[in-house]
């Protein structure tokens, strides 16, 4: 019942219909505008990726593998991440994990 209850709590934070919708190869993810904070922005990706990207700490880089796309990363101030408890990464880590990735590459 614990990721019913997360996957309620996401939607009740975003509106229905996202923004803007990145088919990748793996998986779709959306974005989506938060209904709390109106600037805000929100990424939904399957549970099974979220849970490896958590687990792997690289969202962003799944994000760029997934998709083979670009994604204008101003454009996310908020990810949210269902996993047992909803991750939230401010646009500053965003920028941050952006850093590390442009350095190791």
């Amino acid at each position: 019942m614990d990721a019913k209850k997360d996957r309620l709590q996401i939607k009740t934070q975003i509106k229905r219909r996202p923004i803007k919708t990145i088919q990748g190869n793996v998986a779709t993810i959306r974005l989506y505008r938060s209904e709390k904070e109106k600037p805000k922005l929100a990424v939904l990706m399957s549970k099974s990726i979220a849970k490896k990207a958590v687990e792997r700490n690289s969202i962003k880089r799944t994000i760029l593998l997934l998709t083979r796309k670009h994604i204008p990363y101003s454009f996310i101030d908020v990810l949210v991440v269902p996993k047992k408890t909803i991750k939230e990464y401010t646009k500053k880590e965003i920028e941050k994990e952006l850093e590390i990735l442009l350095h190791t590459k």
